[in-house]
């Protein structure tokens, strides 16, 4: 059974995380935090998201865990410098889905792959995953004449834009020798919508679109999960989600 330290436990993917959690025998919740004077803070991690009680509160500072536990970080811009230096000092894995990194974040993330395995992704579904394939895979072989561009609709909620993953639709592109390609990216902010990302090539004879949309948050936290089991048995370094599903 792996111990998982939920940063981020007062969000939405934080409550999603703890209701998985607690129907997966492979894993068991050991600590929930999230930022100080948040209002789940002192509550129980299941009730505060309207969830049977897990017996384990949600706080600012925790306290010690089993070395080998998993931080699985969900919180915002800021939150994955603590969560990772807390890693570290805990001989913990450390997943991040947060996708509003701030520099200090990127930096602490970057300097803990020294001591501890750690997983970063704006995403965690596997059709995204796919997605970043193909992209990266037209763009080598389109020529220049095809134009680029990328659309994301996600919740009124959300903080960053474009999302973390537009971005990573982007850089797959820039990264396949085609820098040059000219890419406009766009935001959209509404509704309840969960996630929705376009991707479209354009010539001025054709057009290719590549779409791919979460229907719910679950999705996210079955990749996350699965980034974590994998982790826990990893040394230290940086890894991509691509690594656990074996895919280039």
């Amino acid at each position: 059974m792996i111990s998982l330290v939920i940063w981020g436990a007062g969000g939405r993917m934080g409550g999603r995380l703890i209701a998985a959690i607690r129907n997966n025998p492979a894993f068991r919740l050991a600590a929930a935090v999230d930022r100080p004077g948040h209002p789940g803070e002192g509550h129980d991690a299941g009730e505060f998201h309207a969830l049977a009680p897990t017996g384990v509160s949600i706080v600012s500072e925790p306290g010690e865990v089993d070395a080998g536990s998993v931080v699985v970080d969900f919180s915002l811009a800021g939150g994955p410098a603590a969560a990772v230096g807390y890693a570290v000092a805990h001989s913990c894995a450390f997943v991040s889905g947060t996708t509003a990194l701030t520099d200090d974040d990127r930096d602490a993330i970057d300097r803990a792959s020294e001591s501890i395995p750690v997983l970063t992704s704006p995403n965690f579904s596997l059709g995204i995953q796919l997605m970043l394939h193909v992209a990266a895979k037209a763009a080598r072989i389109l020529p220049l004449e095809f134009d680029a561009a990328i659309m994301e609709v996600h919740h009124t909620q959300k903080k960053d834009r474009p999302s973390g993953t537009a971005r990573a639709i982007a850089a797959a592109i820039e990264i396949a020798d085609k820098p040059e390609r000219h890419v406009e990216m766009a935001a959209f902010r509404l509704g309840m919508v969960t996630g929705e990302h376009t991707l479209r090539f354009e010539s001025p004879f054709e057009r290719i679109e590549i779409s791919h949309s979460a229907l719910q948050r679950d999705v996210f936290v079955h990749g996350a999960l699965a980034a974590a089991a994998w982790l826990a048995l990893r040394p230290a370094g940086r890894y991509a989600f691509a690594d656990v599903l074996d895919r280039p």
